[in-house]
């Protein structure tokens, strides 16, 4: 092991960039075959697993460097063998090998978009004509400069715009796609520019959509191949239908990819050593993390079955923990300046990876004292230790069930200072048995690999285009996600709910609302609110807060919202003497109470502040006068409640009061009043005539002395009997089960004979605790199991009242979005057709 590590892997790492002789890679090539074949026996071995690794890991790199421009790619031809191996099994080696001449006819342009630039991978056929990446800090980020730039690269590298044949990208929203390869048409761009216009992940998509366009008058369109590959996907891939899967706006995306995993370096990589070490894909054991500068992720196959495990969906957040503040700061009391173009010198939050290579050249670079050069030290031994226990939490299990290989993919797996960290995450891995290589994620490679197959090597009968039959199963997931669909049967969705108040706004039907924003320092109330902007939801924004603090989280989240140029947005300042926490809730409470008398026409929503000093202030706007003089009665409260819509994964909507304003309900009057309050929303928002199902939440179903609010439950049920004149079809029943409610199963194994048999679209609960604890599970545990659920939620008091946007500090951006997008309709529908209140 000592000699192979010494006089191999050292000497053709060293090698490797100092030639470009694809010769030489042959004979490397030659060489590292024969010594795997021999060594292949011992791998498993506690003193040999290690610099097996190794030499797995610079084979694959010879593989890289023999594909140069203008010779074929071994690395695609092994992963194009693999999927043709296991997808088209009476396809033997002759065939393929046929059907591969064939292909020089096909150009292939594969994208990639990351963090800070699209990376791009051109073949004819399996040989290489250029690979490049393109910075956005040089050329923008617009989808349609980007695709202008890679056209010129075409046309510089000797390629004929005419002869291009597919266009492929990785990225997307629309859907799991499991295992998923897709048309890339015009509804998908629109869906993708709508969702997440400015993440990076998914400007590939519309970079390779505006590329085809530049290509429409180069020769015949039509025949482009313009297709789109997943690489996303869940926990247990088969187990759920993830129809509502990413549906975040933009700068969310570092929020909603938490927890999620990128499933093309894992396929590629499977694929890869499925192929070098002539193991079946379904006897092959494997983990891959992805350390790359915007998130971690791992994923991990076992035999045939992908599984994330708890440890992957916390990667992103552990790796993020580091102050490199306080890092940036001992640097430069040292006098060392840090370049501009560092991570160290970014405000934004990655995994922290780039940051740590940065500190490891700092740290060879001799330009440091050596004290602090020994205290960086410590820290990138602390990410290494880190990374290499997620690796180990999620390499556990059986011994059947372990990995054969650990892989660590990364964009910037060929930089020096990232093997250094590499090699100290390997040491500090507490398995000796199992190799651990580290390569470059090989995404382009599968990208080509897998269009090639689907559009030339399947055997599948098609006229050479990509078709919606295609991968029937994703498919049907993507086109409900697009709306598409007309078996989609979905009782509610926000996206329908926004493309209605988008058409009413630029019909002239509606006109944007205000909205004041208390505490306007949090980032994800600060991301909703531009993002309602951006839709026309809103124009004018009032941020009450400390405008330091809300200037460093708009920049942070860079947002478009500019205080000092744009008229419509206006930051009401704290007092600035106010420096502790309860003299700025204080000081923010007395700002928002001045403001709230002048301006009663802003729609309110709250931000970083606690509910309780908000909602003080806020519910002062459901006062009035009934009856009598004033003199006479003075002012009476109308009684407001929490009302929040669900969308589950599989579509099912649910209503749910109410989770915020009322501790507990002491009167069946009370309790009636908020069923009414939700009613109405439902019926203005969601459908003036479904048959709606309340259900009255309580621990059992029978009225029983132990707990009074199955009596209290009983007693509004009583009460409710005049709704459905005045609401529409309606059924209210309880006390109810949580399950009885909400599982039709419960229902029939219980042989419940109630109307509501498991199938209640709106809950309402007796007091805060169990409507808060639904709420926060259906939010926040469904989402941490990588279950997206959408949500959205207002405040109101019953008919002709204001919404307030009220929604847990912990809640993301989409869900605040949601809630304005949601409190907008309401008041919208109001106006257009009031339902008689009580």
């Amino acid at each position: 092991a000592h000699f192979l590590h010494d006089h191999v892997v050292s000497r053709i790492l060293d090698v490797q960039g100092l030639t470009e002789d694809h010769a030489l890679f042959d004979r490397l090539r030659d060489l590292l075959e024969k010594i795997l074949e021999a060594s292949g026996e011992f791998k498993r071995e506690p003193g040999f697993s290690k610099i097996y690794g190794e030499l797995l890991s610079v084979y694959i790199l010879v593989l890289y460097r023999c594909g140069a421009a203008g010779r074929e790619s071994p690395l695609i031809r092994m992963i194009l063998t693999n999927i043709a191996r296991r997808k088209a099994v009476e396809c033997n080696q002759a065939q393929l090998d046929k059907l591969v001449e064939k292909l020089d006819r096909t150009i292939t342009v594969a994208i990639i978009a990351k963090r800070y630039a699209v990376y791009v991978l051109v073949t004819r056929g399996l040989k290489v004509l250029l690979r490049s990446e393109i910075d956005f800090l040089t050329f923008g980020k617009a989808p349609e400069s980007l695709a202008l730039q890679i056209a010129n690269l075409l046309m510089k590298n000797g390629v004929r715009l005419s002869e291009v044949s597919d266009i492929v990208c990785g990225g997307g929203d629309l859907g799991t796609l499991p295992d998923g390869i897709y048309v890339l048409n015009t509804k998908v761009r629109d869906e993708s520019w709508k969702r997440l216009r400015n993440s990076s992940l998914n400007r590939g998509a519309l970079i390779a959509y505006e590329l085809k366009e530049i290509l429409r008058n180069q020769g015949e369109p039509e025949k482009i191949h313009l297709s789109l590959v997943s690489p996303l996907s869940f926990t247990t891939i088969g187990a759920y239908e993830m129809s509502s899967f990413l549906k975040a706006e933009s700068q969310e995306l570092s929020h909603s990819l938490r927890g999620h995993v990128k499933v093309t370096p894992l396929k590629s990589i499977a694929a890869l050593i499925s192929e070098i070490q002539t193991i079946s894909p379904d006897d092959l054991n494997l983990l891959v993390m992805t350390l790359d500068e915007l998130f971690a992720s791992v994923v991990r196959k076992t035999g045939p079955h992908v599984v994330r495990e708890l440890a992957a969906q916390d990667a992103n957040t552990t790796l993020s923990r580091f102050d490199f503040d306080k890092i940036v700061k001992a640097l430069e009391h040292e006098g060392f300046l840090i370049p501009p173009h560092f991570g160290l010198a970014s405000q934004e939050v990655g995994t922290g990876v780039k940051e740590i290579c940065e500190l490891l050249m700092i740290i060879n670079s001799g330009r440091i004292s050596q004290a602090l050069a020994q205290s960086l030290m410590r820290v990138v031994d602390l990410y290494a230790r880190r990374v290499a226990m997620i690796l180990e939490m999620s390499s556990a299990g059986a011994p059947s069930e372990r990995p054969h290989f650990v892989v660590i993919t990364s964009m910037m797996a060929l930089d020096p200072n990232f093997l250094q960290l590499f090699g100290k995450i390997r040491n500090r891995i507490e398995n000796p048995f199992t190799p651990v290589l580290c390569l470059d994620s090989l995404e382009h490679e599968y990208l080509i690999a897998r269009q090639l197959f689907e559009m030339y090597i399947s055997p599948a009968e098609r006229d050479g285009r990509l078709h919606f039959s295609v991968e029937a199963s994703s498919m049907r997931q993507a086109l409900r996600v697009l709306q598409s669909s007309s078996e989609s049967g979905l009782v509610f969705s926000f996206d329908s709910l926004l493309e209605q108040m988008t058409g009413v706004i630029s019909e002239g039907k509606a006109r944007p609302a205000s909205i004041v924003l208390v505490g306007a320092d949090n980032e994800d109330a600060l991301v909703a609110v531009a993002n309602a902007r951006e839709y026309g939801l809103a124009r004018r924004v009032v941020l009450i807060g400390d405008p330091h603090d809300i200037m460093q989280a708009i920049l942070r989240t860079q947002i478009p919202l500019s205080p000092q140029t744009d008229p419509d947005l206006q930051i009401l300042a704290t007092d600035p003497l106010a420096v502790d926490f309860e003299s700025k809730k204080k000081s923010m409470a007395e700002v928002f109470r001045g403001f709230l008398k002048e301006h009663s026409d802003f729609v309110i929503m709250k931000g970083s502040l606690a509910t309780a000093p908000v909602l003080k202030q806020a519910l002062s706007i459901y006062k009035e006068r009934a009856g009598q003089s004033a003199a006479e009665s003075g002012p009476v409260r109308r009684l407001a409640s929490h009302t929040a819509l669900f969308v589950l994964p599989d579509g099912r909507f649910f209503a749910l009061s109410d989770a915020a304003v009322n501790p507990s309900f002491r009167s069946a009057a009370d309790l009636l009043a908020t069923i009414e309050n939700q009613i109405e929303i439902i019926r203005k928002v969601v459908d003036p005539q479904r048959t709606f199902k309340v259900a009255i939440i309580t621990a059992v179903e029978k009225q029983t002395s132990a707990i009074p609010a199955t009596h209290l439950a009983a007693q509004a049920v009583e009460a409710a009997t005049d709704l459905e004149e005045r609401y529409g079809p309606l059924i209210v029943e309880g006390p109810l089960s949580f399950d009885l409610a909400t599982a039709p199963d419960v229902a029939k194994e219980k042989a419940y004979e109630g109307r509501i048999k498991g199938d209640a679209d709106c809950l309402v609960a007796t007091d805060i605790n169990t409507a808060n604890v639904l709420y926060k599970m259906l939010s926040k545990t469904m989402g941490s199991l990588g279950l997206m659920v959408e949500t959205g939620s207002i405040i109101t008091a019953g008919p002709d009242t204001a919404p307030i946007v009220l929604t847990s500090r912990g809640d993301t951006a989409q869900t605040k979005f949601n809630s304005i997008l949601l409190a907008f309709a309401y008041a919208h529908a109001q106006k257009e057709s009031p339902i008689p209140g009580p």
